[in-house]
């Protein structure tokens, strides 16, 4: 859905690689997020809400056109803003959409046509259900990660001791009693167990986000739980204006959800971007 990730690198004028880029994972995590927000701006089109609200089918397929052409070319600078669930005014305010859906209850319920209990539905399957699930499998994932890394950095660790004490008593074992220096056994010593020791730390900080994707997820998956347990008891009620502002503010809530979700990955897997520097 979004545009394509731009190469890691770019060849320089002798053909070879141009400058490293120094964050390399920004193609893949700003393709992620525009991937969010152009799947976020279907259902907002479905339901008839943020910038969709109270406009006909016409003035919703304009607007549908103008705002997935702008979210194909953003920038990340660009897709923060695109992200907020506010339109902006000329002075400078904003316009919280959650709050239009009370603001302007008189407008219509939605733009597109069908029943609305078919929208309500479609919703609740292709939106909430199939992003619970993914919540869900994407948690289990991360944990089996974490098992995975867990044992990698254990084992890692009881290898730099064995091979720094095996070291250590091949240096003092120079025949003749002219072994090396106190200073040169130390060195030595850190030589051969300081890199496994530094990839065990990278592993447990990659164990550590780890964690904290599993628990966004966790939090975001219970979060669409009771989204859609409300959904369903809102399909059971009669249908009316009261079912379809009801309607609507569940979905303006549920997307809140996900975009929050969103924010939570970008920070954790963007990590770099995001330390503040000394």
């Amino acid at each position: 859905m979004g545009a394509p990730a731009a190469p890691p690198h770019q060849p320089g004028p002798a053909g070879g690689l141009g400058p490293r880029r120094r964050h390399p994972s920004r193609p893949w995590v700003v393709d992620r997020v525009r991937a969010e927000l152009f799947r976020r701006e279907m259902f907002l089109l479905l339901a008839g809400v943020g910038p969709y609200l109270g406009l006909t089918d016409r003035q919703a397929a304009l607007v549908r056109d103008t705002r997935t052409a702008l979210l194909a070319d953003a920038d990340p600078a660009a897709l923060d803003r695109f992200a907020r669930l506010a339109d902006q005014d000329p002075d400078g305010g904003q316009r919280d959409w959650r709050d239009e859906v009370w603001r302007r209850a008189g407008d219509p319920a939605v733009t597109a046509g069908g029943d609305p209990g078919d929208r309500m539905r479609t919703y609740l399957d292709h939106r909430i259900r199939r992003q619970r699930l993914f919540m869900e499998l994407a948690a289990e994932k991360c944990e089996r990660s974490e098992g995975v890394l867990g044992r990698a950095a254990k084992g890692v660790v009881l290898t730099a001791v064995a091979v720094a004490v095996a070291y250590a008593v091949l240096l003092g074992a120079v025949p003749g009693g002219h072994g090396p220096s106190t200073a040169a056994m130390l060195v030595a010593l850190l030589a051969a167990g300081l890199p496994p020791l530094c990839n065990s730390v990278l592993a447990v900080q990659n164990l550590l986000a780890g964690q904290r994707l599993a628990v966004s997820y966790r939090e975001t998956r219970q979060e669409l739980l009771d989204h859609e347990n409300a959904l369903r008891r809102l399909l059971e009620e009669p249908e009316g204006a009261e079912r379809a502002r009801g309607f609507r503010t569940l979905v303006m809530r549920t997307e809140a959800t996900l975009t929050e979700e969103v924010r939570r990955w970008r920070i954790t897997v963007a990590k770099p971007e995001f330390d503040a520097g000394l």
